[in-house]
């Protein structure tokens, strides 16, 4: 009998290309976020990670 588990490794992506359908889900991503970059207020907008790093976020007023 096998286990019902079989271990797989994970790899994170480097770019939204590296992502099946990845640039139009970078556009639509963007696309909604976009009317909320004028409503955020702060001192810094933290970016994790490569993709969040590839999100254009110029209309955001926090620092970036």
């Amino acid at each position: 009998m096998k286990p019902a588990r079989v271990p797989q490794t994970v790899v994170a992506p480097d770019c939204w290309g590296d992502l099946p359908w990845g640039k139009l889900y970078r556009k639509a991503l963007e696309r909604q976020l976009n009317p909320w970059f004028t409503k955020m207020y702060g001192f810094h907008l933290l970016k994790i990670g490569n993709l969040s790093a590839e999100i254009n976020c110029e209309a955001c007023a926090v620092s970036h």
